[in-house]
């Protein structure tokens, strides 16, 4: 690669190669012309107000008039580029010219003596020194917390600007995702290389926006998709990854960027100091909420069960895991069979209504697993909390969805909890007048449900149980 031409560019051309970079989502920052060292003047303040500092541009990304405001200050100033999450980029900079992989060419660039190689990331990995067998510094693998000149930038001994390789610059070809399979790659084409190993810094990670596969719009029955089981949903691997984490307690209202970071708990109605926190205890572990007030670490399906249901209550396994799924698909990250139930007549109590989507949404759910699934248990507690509705509700909206033969009872579990099914179609049946003034109370009698009194309380509450699992318990479906 030593040989290969070179595309050469001017210190001219510096407020054109910002614009084409910031049109590619990069994070730049100014680098001091006469050292290798960011250009501390034309940087902004640090949140101390001590000094400045580049960092607040890996979120407040540099425009097109930022840069023309730092040629202002400065003419010569260079160009650089934050590393990592913040442009989405990783690169490896060696002084010498390594043999790379042809199936792996990315973007390349020539600097004083050798080269950087250009790759694409979604997620944060931690830099590191690249060695040889023999122990010696071969190059670096440049990722979070670091930053590198970039062309058409100057270097500051040789006046010699950093160029991208003939062939293989950002217009040529795209970058390449960077991955184990590629730096195993790289390590047996340079056998000098010592084994370069991805190593992710899962506490860097910060929650951007659609950054997961998130659009499973509203849609219809269909029996070819919706006839067969998904077994490749990564139920426990969602529980792991600080992006859903982040992107869940954002969507129930919590402010919060980053593992670690204290907040508001939204246990604890009307607090004014950050009282809880993002847990992740290992690699390996479930990520969850330790609530600073009692200690515990609060599992993320019951955080999102009690934003549905307006107050907290720890979960059993069974439950969790339910309300797992139901997180993952009404965040969007994971698409549900569809049910072909007949729709209601617009004449249906809201109440009705509400129940209906619930319990064909539950159905569906469970059907993730068990295509064969045609009833599931819906209990009055359960239901109140699924379908945010209250008892008076429940009852009402039950008894008209019997009473009109759009739901039935088919049995009871094991625990005596009825087992309710969708009704095919048939001629409904009439409706006496005592049933209508009763609100269709006499409907569980009729239809075999049994219903016990309450005592229900407005408001969101909290129970004090203990989730004795609730910590690293894995779901059980």
């Amino acid at each position: 690669m030593a040989r290969l031409a070179l595309v050469r560019t001017t210190p001219s051309e510096m407020a054109e190669a910002a614009e084409g970079y910031i049109s590619r989502g990069w994070a730049l920052i100014p680098f001091s012309p006469t050292s290798k060292n960011p250009h501390f003047e034309a940087l902004p303040l640090s949140e101390d107000g001590t000094g400045t500092t580049w960092k607040p541009l890996a979120t407040n990304k540099a425009t097109s008039e930022t840069v023309k405001g730092w040629l202002e200050h400065d003419p010569n100033v260079n160009l650089g580029v934050i590393c990592g999450q913040a442009s989405g980029i990783i690169i490896i900079d060696t002084d010498k010219p390594l043999r790379w992989p042809m199936e792996y060419l990315t973007p390349t660039v020539k600097t004083r003596r050798g080269y950087h190689y250009y790759l694409q990331t979604d997620r944060p990995y931690k830099s590191m020194v690249i060695k040889s067998k023999t122990g010696e510094a071969y190059g670096e693998l440049r990722a979070e917390g670091n930053v590198t000149i970039i062309p058409p930038s100057r270097h500051v001994e040789t006046g010699q600007p950093y160029e991208w390789v003939d062939g293989l610059s950002i217009t040529d070809l795209p970058l390449q995702r960077i991955n184990q399979n590629l730096l195993n790659a790289l390590v047996k084409l340079n056998p000098k290389l010592n084994k370069i190993e991805l190593i992710e810094d899962r506490r860097a990670l910060r929650a951007r926006k659609n950054i997961l596969p998130c659009s499973h719009p509203a849609r219809s029955y269909d029996p070819e998709v919706d006839s067969r089981v998904e077994k490749s949903i990564p139920y426990l691997e969602y529980l792991q990854d600080p992006r859903v984490a982040i992107t869940i307690m954002q969507a129930i209202g919590v402010k919060v960027e980053r593992i670690g970071q204290a907040f508001l708990c939204p246990i604890h109605k009307g607090e004014k100091n950050p009282s809880a926190a993002l847990y992740l205890p290992h690699d390996q572990g479930f990520i969850t909420m330790h609530d600073f007030h009692t200690g515990e670490f609060v599992p993320l399906p019951d955080l999102y069960a009690a934003h549905i249901k307006g107050k907290y209550e720890p979960l059993g396994a069974g439950e969790r895991a339910l309300w797992w799924i139901r997180c993952l698909v009404d965040l969007g990250y994971i698409d549900y069979p569809r049910l072909l139930a007949r729709p209601l007549p617009e004449s249906a109590p809201e109440s009705a209504q509400a129940l209906y989507a619930g319990f064909t949404k539950l159905l569906g759910i469970r059907k993730l697993y068990n295509a064969d699934q045609k009833a599931t248990p819906f209990s009055w507690r359960f239901a109140a909390g699924w379908c945010n509705l209250s008892n008076r509700a429940i009852q009402e909206g039950m008894g008209w969805l019997l009473t009109h033969g759009f739901m039935h009872k088919v049995g009871a579990t094991t625990s005596r909890t009825s087992l309710f099914a969708l009704k095919p179609a048939e001629a409904e049946p009439q409706k006496s007048s005592t049933e209508k003034a009763t609100g269709g109370r006499r409907a569980f009698k009729r239809y075999g449900v049994k219903v016990y009194s309450r005592n229900t309380q407005k408001g969101p509450r909290i129970d004090h149980r203990r989730a004795r699992d609730g910590l690293n318990n894995p779901l059980r479906l």
